[in-house]
């Protein structure tokens, strides 16, 4: 049984996707890492995307997607017949804190 893994915009993460997360520096120095979604033995790991051309040096360990923090789908397709990851149900907001956005915009 494998957990639900969403990224930080709400959208579920799926095999294969392309991710992005926040590694070090701000504004026109900022810098990240990207990272392939994989499932294996249930869980989601977050694999340097290094680790799919076998010539490249490793470029960082793998890490289980819950450890990772603020991650970005930047491309994905699927679970057919979704076509885009943008396509995908969001995840539901907790009422608390629907209820706290609301107050901080009147």
């Amino acid at each position: 049984m494998s957990v639900t893994v969403y990224d930080k915009h709400g959208y579920p993460i799926c095999k294969g996707d392309l991710l992005r997360s926040y590694h070090f520096g701000s504004g026109k120095g900022t810098r990240y890492l990207y990272h392939v979604a994989v499932e294996k033995n249930g869980f989601m790991w977050a694999v340097p995307t290094a680790h799919l051309e076998p010539t490249c040096a490793s470029g960082g360990g793998k890490c289980l997607l819950s450890c990772v923090g603020e991650v970005e789908i930047l491309s994905g397709y699927g679970p057919a017949p979704i076509l885009e990851y943008r396509d995908r149900p969001k995840r539901q907001e907790p009422a608390k804190v629907q209820k706290k956005r609301e107050r901080k915009i009147t």
